[in-house]
């Protein structure tokens, strides 16, 4: 027994609960808490409740980029407050996954986009424009001279460029016409999320540059959060445990709810994509579907004063079944139990699951979920 299951079990033990059905009399009850707040977690009705199947939305491609990062002698060291465009130059955040756009004029021949590396980096960009004299190039930024000193890594538009191996470092990213030409209107695509390393394959790109990358150790990360190993899938994953706590309390009682979900185990794992529901908001998720043994526990609690002062607690979910427990295959038959996991944070933020109490009572409508193409 793992030791998440043994501290809920040592809970179980000393709590006093009744198994049949809340019965709380919410008298003086406040607008917001609703009939079906009082209804016990067993007594759900999810004869209308559906859940989406398994869709593969991911698609595996390789990238070839360089692993070198060499100084083009070949090229002119720039001074960056003489070769400072009119324009305010763009200053990325860290690690960058970044879409940003401009326009080259004759006045404004030149535009830069500075940014650092924190660590060593999985590095790719692409510029974009109907001028195909239009070319991006990385240069090393020393902000004591003012100097930025050219490397191998560039390309005219159209071009994919990178490297698997960008030394932590202060670059830019310098955008110009290599004829002079101007009057054209570009699009820079950037991505230096995800750790270097040996890389076995690109999971996903997508055509806002969200990349999602497995290595050879069988690591998956994706823009720059690890999400899970592939020869792991059915171990602990404790960076994807979740956890609800609810209260809805009056003048005269209170309801509590907790869900946890933790030992996940994995069946696939699917996105990016942008994510929307009442509990929880993300553009940048992957949706995990749970598979047989994940963890799950559910404890509802409520009190009412009166001449009887009821306090009532149940462990038993929408399932019918005492928790905590370990799913089972027939709580697969029907529905799937889906994660939702945030790669902007590196934690999952809801359960769209009929063992979830607000989806499966409907106090909580299906989320919206669009995956990134």
């Amino acid at each position: 027994m793992d030791k998440r299951t043994k501290k809920i079990t040592a809970m179980l033990a000393a709590a006093v609960f009744v198994m049949g059905t809340l019965t709380v009399q919410a008298e003086g009850t406040a607008d917001s808490v609703e009939t079906m707040e009082t209804m016990a977690a067993k007594d759900v009705d999810l004869s209308d409740f559906s859940m989406p199947e398994f869709e593969d939305h991911t698609h595996e491609m390789q990238i070839d980029v360089e692993t070198n990062l060499i100084t083009d002698t070949e090229n002119e060291i720039l001074h960056i407050s003489e070769r400072m465009n009119q324009r305010a130059a763009g200053v990325l955040p860290d690690n960058p996954r970044a879409v940003v756009a401009g326009e080259l004029t004759e006045d404004d021949n030149m535009d830069m986009y500075f940014f650092s590396a924190t660590a060593s980096k999985f590095m790719i960009a692409q510029l974009s424009s109907e001028n195909v004299n239009y070319e991006v190039r990385l240069y090393i930024v020393d902000y004591e001279t003012g100097d930025i000193t050219p490397t191998n890594i560039c390309g005219t538009a159209g071009n994919l460029i990178g490297i698997n191996g960008l030394p932590a470092d202060d670059y830019v990213f310098v955008v110009y016409a290599n004829d002079g030409t101007a009057g054209d209107a570009y699009t820079l695509k950037i991505n230096a999320a995800n750790p270097s390393g040996s890389i076995a394959s690109t999971v996903k790109i997508t055509n806002d540059f969200r990349l999602i990358l497995r290595y050879t150790n069988g690591d998956i990360y994706g823009d720059g959060t690890y999400i899970y190993n592939i020869s792991r899938m059915n171990q602990e994953n404790a960076q994807m445990e979740w956890t609800r706590n609810e209260d809805f309390s009056w003048g005269s009682g209170y309801i509590h709810r907790s869900h946890d979900v933790y030992n996940v185990n994995i069946k696939e794992v699917v996105g990016p994509a942008s994510y929307s529901s009442s509990y929880a908001t993300s553009d940048n998720v992957m949706l995990v579907y749970c598979d047989v043994d994940t963890g799950f526990a559910y404890m509802e609690s409520a009190y009412q004063s009166g001449p009887d002062h009821e306090y009532e607690r149940s462990f038993v979910d929408t399932f019918g079944k005492m928790t905590p427990r370990s799913l089972t295959a027939d709580d697969f038959e029907t529905f799937s139990h889906i994660l939702v996991y945030d790669l902007n944070t590196g934690k999952a933020i809801d359960f769209y699951s009929p063992l979830n109490y607000y989806y499966a009572c409907g106090a909580e409508g299906a989320p919206a979920v669009t995956f990134y193409q």
